[in-house]
């Protein structure tokens, strides 16, 4: 049985007092939003709104396993971002820790833009179809933001097996660096171009998601008081 203090009660019970005064706000602008978006889709764009429902599998007709892996990336980037906004919330509301929240909130959101990008593919249209950004100054851009958070953070993220962290930015580094510094044609198969390039990626966000994870356990355990060894 785990102990907790009345404290930890009043803090709780707080916090879900605030939380309950928001629900029906979020659920009305949520559901409101939706509903509007497909209106507006449906009557108001020449973009039929099966293209936007239906599985793109299915409108592509291909098989199940297409795209099966990037899928799994884009997983994994969606649950590192949801533990870390959920932990960012919980640790600010509960016992007010700014520091904390505020780490989760930055890391959350890296996570978050990266899983759109991996997504609806934003860099790439940027640089291949619409010609405004190139993919060296998009990843340039990246890795600045990643940077300056690990710098801002870097006595947190310390305290927690910083290896692993290591590890998924030296596979990110790996991915990044034959996607723009090894020249089209290297391989002598294209897909082992791609096992190389789109297999470090996938190991960093996996080592990214499992770090984060890690974090944000320790941190929500430590609410409790509860040891988590290292």
């Amino acid at each position: 049985m785990i102990p907790v203090s009345s404290s930890h009660i009043k803090h709780f019970q707080q916090a879900t007092s605030v939380l309950s005064q928001y629900q029906h706000r979020i659920l009305i602008l949520g559901c409101s939003g939706l509903v509007a978006f497909m209106l507006v889709v449906r009557f108001f764009t020449p973009i039929p709104i099966r293209h936007l429902t239906r599985d793109p599998l299915v409108l592509a007709e291909k098989p199940f396993y297409f795209g099966f892996l990037s899928n799994v990336g884009v997983l994994l980037w969606c649950g590192t971002a949801a533990v870390c906004l959920f932990s960012s919330l919980l640790l600010f509301v509960v016992q007010g820790r700014r520091e904390s929240s505020l780490f989760f909130a930055v890391f959350g959101s890296i996570s978050l833009w990266l899983m759109l990008d991996d997504l609806l593919m934003i860099h790439e249209v940027l640089d291949e179809e619409l010609h405004l950004v190139p993919d060296k100054v998009t990843y340039t851009v990246y890795g600045l933001a990643v940077v300056v958070s690990l710098l801002r953070f870097r006595k947190l993220l310390i305290r927690v097996q910083p290896w692993v962290l290591g590890l998924s930015l030296v596979f990110f580094g790996i991915s990044m660096g034959f996607d723009v510094l090894v020249p089209q044609g290297w391989a002598i198969l294209q897909d082992d171009a791609y096992l190389l390039e789109d297999g470090a990626k996938l190991l960093a966000i996996f080592v990214w998601a499992v770090y984060f994870c890690r974090v944000a356990l320790e941190q929500l355990l430590g609410l409790v008081k509860v040891p988590i060894s290292s």
